[in-house]
């Protein structure tokens, strides 16, 4: 006997938080400078939120907004630099308690 087996996922929306630390994220991981329209397709959202939470960003001093003609580019501060640089360490150290966590069950 075969069973049909559907999974249904449910995928969550992202908080904005999390959308505006991705937007951190991709702008550092771009030497510190992407255009617009990849930070909508990298960020997976719309130009008018985008524009709303760049502009929360640059407000908060964590990047810098530039405008030539119609073309739109962010760069990162040192301030963004830095919080970024603390989510990856947190991130490392996590992972680094996860991995000696499971070496110590192993044992």
């Amino acid at each position: 006997m075969q069973r049909n087996l559907n999974f249904h996922f449910v995928k969550r929306n992202r908080e904005r938080n999390e959308i505006m630390l991705d937007i951190l994220k991709i702008i550092y991981t771009n030497n510190g400078e992407v255009g617009i329209t990849k930070l909508i397709f990298s960020s997976n959202t719309n130009y008018k939120f985008i524009k709303s939470l760049t502009q929360d960003l640059s407000n908060a001093g964590l990047i810098k907004t530039y405008q030539n003609k119609a073309k739109h580019t962010f760069t990162i501060t040192d301030k963004g630099k830095d919080i970024i640089e603390r989510y990856y360490n947190i991130n490392f150290l996590n992972l680094r308690h996860l991995q000696i966590l499971v070496d110590l069950l192993i044992l």
